[in-house]
């Protein structure tokens, strides 16, 4: 008589993970579309079904100070951001094939089609596709949008898109902000670049940079219009279709007497890495942060910026 030997159950932590991922990370039918940014934004699309630490605890039959110390492990959190990369990055490379069925749809409408409605609706529809601008979001009129003058043809407001929310002026580092959380926010800034000014992206960007700060207050503007007339490489950060926030690992110099505390040591560093999309391009750059506050708030600041090369064939970072 043969005997199966028994079957050991998971580790808890990954039984956790799996319950959290499992209800988190919606199936591919349910993948939500975004705003643009389709990087790993923790306030995008809230799932209802996530469990939480109340509910895993009276489903393991563990203490609820066990279910959140499971939670605050750098190491669940890292695998956590992993698969909601993992599902961004999935879901974006379905969205740029699906793209690409509906440009060859507008071409072929254009080359058959008799009617002239149609043909115009089509071609209008490519060349917002290949604009020089952003090619996935509609501008905000005056905001350095580019038009299409079309002699007022009211057949293509059903077509028109809603104008994007106008974004603040460009902004200044913030006390108590976290470093992944002002990153996000730069690339938000840098994808709508012109929005609500030109280069209101780049003016943040520049505002962010930890050696501008450095610079008395007159000096520091001279220099902003100066870095705006002639960014460089930075003009390469603009204007993206999609960005891909790479998990970064713990950091294991973290000094242990600032284990638990709420700031950073000054002077210490970050380095984040990403992958930045354009419709037939992408580029990885890595940002090195440091935070230049104090012992009780941090403010987190660029201190410098690796730009890769252009890149065209698929993504497997």
């Amino acid at each position: 008589m043969l005997h199966s030997e028994p079957q050991i159950a998971p580790p808890i932590e990954d039984q956790i993970l799996e319950a959290i991922i499992s209800a988190s990370l919606p199936t591919d039918s349910e993948a939500p579309t975004g705003t643009g940014f389709s990087g790993p934004d923790p306030n995008r699309n809230p799932n209802p079904n996530l469990p939480s630490p109340l509910a895993l605890a009276a489903a393991f039959h563990l203490p609820l100070s066990k279910i959140l110390d499971i939670l605050a492990s750098p190491l669940t959190r890292t695998r956590l951001a992993a698969a909601q990369e993992l599902r961004d990055l999935a879901f974006h490379q379905r969205e740029q094939s699906a793209r690409e069925k509906a440009l060859a749809a507008l071409e072929n409408i254009l080359d058959t089609s008799e009617d002239p409605i149609e043909k115009r609706r089509a071609a209008t529809a490519i060349l917002r596709r290949h604009s020089n601008r952003n090619p996935f979001w509609p501008r905000t009129p005056g905001a350095g949008a580019t038009t299409l003058d079309l002699d007022e043809d009211e057949d293509l407001d059903e077509d028109a898109a809603p104008p994007r929310a106008p974004l603040p002026d460009p902004e200044f580092p913030r006390f108590c902000r976290p470093a992944q959380e002002t990153l996000i926010r730069l690339l938000t800034r840098l994808q709508d670049n012109h929005n609500p000014t030109p280069n209101a992206g780049l003016a943040t960007l520049f505002r962010h940079k930890h050696e501008a700060n450095k610079l008395e207050p007159a000096v520091q503007r001279e220099a902003l219009a100066d870095y705006l007339e002639a960014p460089g490489e930075d003009a390469n950060l603009t204007n993206f279709s999609c960005a891909i926030l790479h998990t970064t690992e713990p950091d294991p110099n973290l000094p242990a007497a600032w284990a638990g505390h709420k700031a950073h040591p000054p002077g210490h560093e970050r380095t984040h890495r990403v992958t930045l999309h354009w419709p037939d391009h992408h580029r990885t750059v890595q940002l090195r942060l440091i935070n230049a506050g104090n012992g009780i708030a941090d403010l987190w600041q660029i201190a410098g910026i690796e730009i890769g090369p252009k890149q065209t064939t698929p993504d497997s970072s």
